[in-house]
């Protein structure tokens, strides 16, 4: 019974992320642009880039802002969980989802200027780890809640 749980909830799970990661790769390039330009007003209060469109230039390197960068992949994850799991998509999950995108903004100024000490990629693969960990702890703390109640 529990394989039976178990393999229910990967298939659901994995069904939805997929279909999130698919639909990721439509996102328009005002997100991005918008994106890059939030990026680029918080670094502009700690250093000194250039905005071009979804490009954004930063200690003499370019970055071009890609729909992985936008944090609709922390939202997608978070969307899985929740109806892999059968929560309620409620307010919170929007209010989660905004936290998700401002925290995003926050991890790629926090890589940028870390890449100055530290090797990029380590610094960009360190926080995919940080942002599941986050995503994780949030639905846990929706899932805990919403079966308290029950």
């Amino acid at each position: 019974m529990e394989f039976k749980k178990i393999l229910f909830f990967s298939l659901k799970f994995f069904l939805a992320f997929g279909l999130c990661l698919f639909l990721l790769s439509f996102t328009p390039d005002f997100v991005l642009e918008f994106e890059a330009g939030a990026v680029h007003s918080v670094l502009s209060l700690v250093s000194y880039s250039v905005l071009d469109g979804k490009a954004l230039f930063f200690g003499g390197v370019s970055f071009e802002f890609v729909a992985e960068c936008t944090g609709l992949t922390l939202i997608g994850l978070l969307f899985s969980l929740y109806f892999a799991t059968g929560l309620k998509f409620n307010l919170r999950f929007i209010y989660y989802s905004i936290f998700l995108v401002l925290f995003n903004i926050f991890r790629i100024v926090v890589t940028l200027l870390l890449s100055n000490l530290l090797a990029f990629d380590l610094v960009h693969v360190t926080f995919y780890f940080i942002d599941s960990l986050l995503v994780f702890f949030v639905w846990k703390h929706e899932f805990s809640k919403q079966n308290l109640k029950t």
